[in-house]
């Protein structure tokens, strides 16, 4: 619940930023825009991901639940492709634009031990972005952006036999975890024109993805499941280099 009333008021931010935004643009045509066009591009990003994996249990269903409790972050990096598109307005030296990047990420990120192993993956992005930023006299553009970005998270948990989590008293079942996660996403960049109509870019990204969780079953002791929970939240810094092309 808490985390559905999260996203809410992401989207209910976005939506006032989109407001804004087209308030802006109005006023921009008014004054007459120095340009207004649509744009495509596509990009290289390098994404470093990290995934929090918490695993907590309950007291009164298993004895001494602190010799299993623990509290991991696993990373990983990976190169992909992003395609883009939008629409920006320019009056004197003031930017505006928004944006939808399609972020091409398939990457399985691993943590194995004597006791368990963890396999994150993060797919299938897609954001929303609104961007505000100044051409300088040089006529390269610096902005700032928020969004909202989407992407398909699965998760495996394993637990080697024998270790601390599959024993006698213990004997846990294995965690297989699909999750449709949403966050807010933060950046800055930095755009210079290098011939007509064709600019490049460099971007960094930060994205916050919503929390999501698990019951810990066991597969041997069943009466009393759930023995516990695991909670999981990813974030990702993204470094993007890419070309953009105006159209019209």
């Amino acid at each position: 619940m808490k985390g559905c009333k999260f996203i809410k008021s992401i989207f209910r931010s976005i939506n006032k930023l989109i407001v804004g935004t087209a308030f802006l643009s109005v006023g921009v045509c008014l004054a007459g825009s120095n340009s207004n066009n649509a744009y495509v591009g596509g990009a290289l990003n390098v994404t470093s991901i990290s995934d929090q994996q918490e695993f907590g249990f309950y007291s009164n269903k298993i004895d001494n639940p602190g010799r299993y409790n623990f509290n991991k972050t696993i990373t990983g990096d990976c190169l992909s492709a992003i395609l883009f598109a939008g629409y920006q307005w320019q009056i004197n030296r003031i930017y505006v634009a928004g944006e939808i990047d399609a972020n091409f990420i398939h990457q399985p990120i691993v943590k194995k031990t004597s006791d368990y192993k963890i396999r994150s993956s993060l797919e299938n992005e897609i954001a929303a972005q609104l961007r505000l930023g100044y051409v300088n006299h040089s006529d390269a553009l610096l902005y700032v952006l928020v969004g909202l970005a989407r992407a398909k998270i699965e998760r495996k948990v394993s637990f080697i036999p024998g270790g601390n989590y599959d024993d006698n008293s213990l004997a846990l079942s294995g965690i297989r975890n699909i999750q449709t996660a949403y966050g807010p996403e933060v950046g800055l960049g930095f755009q210079k024109e290098v011939v007509d109509r064709l600019s490049l870019r460099l971007e960094y990204v930060h994205t916050f993805y919503n929390k999501g969780n698990a019951d810990v079953n066991g597969y041997k002791i069943t009466f009393n499941n759930p023995k516990g929970k695991n909670t999981f939240q990813i974030n990702t810094n993204r470094v993007i280099l890419g070309v953009t092309y105006l159209l019209g």
